[in-house]
């Protein structure tokens, strides 16, 4: 029986659980709109920006099973989606884009023109370096088999975005389903992981100081239940990448932290001073090891399990043994019956029972570097303090709240001072980390908990990049419980300028960069506001703010210099000589002696003597 093809595309993501779907309307894709807004099992949702729709649609897909999908319009509506695109692309997130094209007579790479008729252009070799598939739809009996893989592509593998171009002529055709050819997915190539697990497993049994570090690539594969028993199993001392925050309880006893170059003095210790560190599901970015490779967990043999087979060669040379794996394939591996003695583990089978010396050196970190520092977090006058703030924060979190962090200050202080139990969810963008991610992935976030509470804490420079998004939240009465850092505009920018420059331009209100009163702009959105500026009345501040159906926002006023640390930051030797330290010597810099005690484990940097 003949149909339209958008109805066909509506009744596919139907079929594929896609129960949410973003959208900005334009005449570019009317047919598709028409299909998808008036199907049974989906339900639209229109941010009022391309860019923040996709980076709903992100947020969306982290917290659920479903992939996010936008559709957005031809010409500038595609464009705008492209910072979305890249953030799905960076953090491995499965996305679907549906753009509408220029009539597919126009519409074809052998046209040389900059521009096909009105707003067309070629926007398939535009993302196609940030996708996992993007095709042109130019034949209506091809859209079946360009639907299937790219939905099958989505969240094969190393999962990314996939985007499809329709023409408006494509999208209107009739076709019949039955006769529409498919997409076959590659055989899945056995996994042979029983001699590397063999040799992790002879690792972990000779290691005496092992650190095992969980990404997100484990939640990725579907196999966070299984971090529980590799707790168990294996006791060794335990961190989480960025986006894998929220894998482990804060207060879990072999939990040390984040580490990094915003990392924390214990998790920063622990990682530097290990003899074996197991990354499993982490691509060990920048931000994790530090500017200087070489210098990081140099003690250690280092062991790095990742999907991408990219992301193990960037790090080759560090590497003593690099595995190409889906972490969930690689845990249950790990995870099922060694073939040698189970004597051989018993310094880590033990080590809950009675800890070995290097969980009891790890636990002494702990204490004496708590995450809040005397004298380093403390409020100033008139202001609060952002390290503190959260932590206080994080006392009124629900069982299952969801969180999610803007760029900026409120990622980075966030992701060092949150205190987060199993089942709590945070979301941000790691990787890209670009401004204006945190309302419109709030509101994605919502979606992803049937329109549930989600607390979102932003900066105001990166609030203002997609302001207009409170109209979004007010239209669907979604609880957002947003706590604004009135901090001057840009403060982690400004803090980079200060250090290398001295000066500032375009960072602050005396450089060009302005905010404005953010409690009216709330207001007239329709918006409950708050101000949270009197540390001794927080609680019940924070207790109001977050109760209650409808959306909130609370400014919290920081200092616009407040600095952000501990953080690895470039220091100056004796000579003069600016510099990087390693990723153990944190500013504010601790005394040398102290630094070197700490240290005793694998020896003090060279570079580090020298500060």
């Amino acid at each position: 029986m003949l149909m339209k093809l958008s109805e066909y595309v509506a009744n596919r993501l139907a079929a594929y659980r896609a129960k949410h779907v973003f959208v900005v309307s334009g005449a570019g894709n009317a047919h598709l709109l028409d299909s998808i807004a008036y199907h049974p099992e989906l339900k639209y949702v229109c941010p009022h920006h391309e860019q923040a729709g996709l980076m709903a649609a992100v947020a969306y897909a982290r917290l659920t099973d479903r992939p996010g999908v936008m559709l957005v319009t031809a010409g500038p509506g595609a464009a705008n989606a492209i910072i979305g695109v890249l953030n799905a692309w960076a953090d491995s997130v499965p996305c679907l884009i549906l753009s509408g094209q220029e009539k597919s007579i126009h519409a074809t790479a052998a046209n040389p023109l900059r521009m096909w008729g009105v707003q067309g252009f070629d926007v398939v070799k535009t993302v196609s370096g940030m996708t996992k598939y993007a095709a042109l739809v130019d034949r209506p009996e091809s859209i079946r088999y360009h639907l299937e893989k790219a939905l099958y592509l989505a969240s094969a593998g190393r999962p990314g975005p996939v985007w499809l171009d329709l023409p408006v002529d494509v999208q209107s055709a009739r076709i019949d389903p039955d006769l529409l050819e498919g997409y076959t997915p590659p055989a899945k190539e056995p996994s042979a992981l029983e001699a590397a697990v063999a040799q992790v497993r002879a690792y972990l049994a000779q290691a005496q100081r092992p650190v095992i570090w969980l990404g997100n690539g484990i939640r990725i594969a579907g196999a966070s239940a299984l971090v529980a028993p590799l707790l168990q199993r294996y006791p060794a001392a335990y961190l989480t990448a960025w986006n894998g925050a929220d894998l482990l309880a804060t207060d879990e006893p072999l939990h040390f932290g984040h580490a990094g170059v915003y990392g924390q003095r214990c998790a920063n210790f622990v990682l530097q001073n290990c003899d074996l560190l197991l990354a499993i599901g982490t691509r060990l970015a920048i931000p994790q090891v530090g500017y200087e490779a070489s210098e990081f967990a140099r003690g250690a043999t280092r062991i790095m399990v990742d999907i991408d087979p990219t992301e193990i060669a960037k790090l080759a040379s560090l590497l003593h043994l690099g595995i190409e794996a889906d972490a969930g394939d690689f845990l249950r591996a790990l995870l099922d019956e060694p073939r040698e003695p189970a004597s051989s583990l018993s310094h880590l089978a033990g080590a809950l029972a009675e800890p070995t010396a290097w969980l009891k050196q790890c636990n002494a970190w702990r204490k004496k570097y708590p995450i809040i520092e005397a004298g380093t977090h403390d409020h100033e006058p008139g202001y609060i303090n952002s390290y503190r703030f959260i932590d206080k924060l994080s006392d009124h979190f629900s069982a299952d709240e969801t969180v999610v962090l803007d760029a900026g200050t409120a990622c980075t202080c966030s992701f060092q001072a949150l205190r987060l139990k199993l089942g709590q969810r945070v979301v941000y963008s790691t990787g890209l980390g670009e401004m204006g991610f945190g309302l419109p992935g709030a509101i994605g976030a919502s979606f992803a908990r049937g329109k549930g509470r989600v607390i979102l804490i932003s900066g105001d420079g990166s609030f203002l990049m997609n302001l207009q998004e409170m109209q979004t939240a007010i239209h669907h009465r979604l609880p957002l419980k947003i706590f604004l850092f009135t901090n001057g505009s840009y403060l982690s920018i400004k803090h980079t300028q200060k250090a290398i420059f001295g000066r500032l331009a375009g960072a602050d209100p005396e450089s060009g960069v302005t905010c404005p009163d953010f409690g009216k702009v709330a207001a007239a959105f329709g918006f409950r506001t708050a101000t949270l500026c009197d540390w001794e009345n927080a609680d019940a501040i924070l207790e109001d703010v977050l109760s209650g159906p409808e959306p909130v926002l609370c400014e919290v006023p920081m200092h616009p210099m407040q600095l952000l640390v501990p953080k690895l930051a470039l220091a100056i030797t004796a000579e003069g000589q600016m510099v990087s330290p390693p990723l153990e010597d944190l500013s504010p810099l601790l005394g040398r002696e102290p630094l070197r005690e700490e240290m005793m484990l694998v020896g003090m940097h060279p570079k580090s003597q020298k500060l």
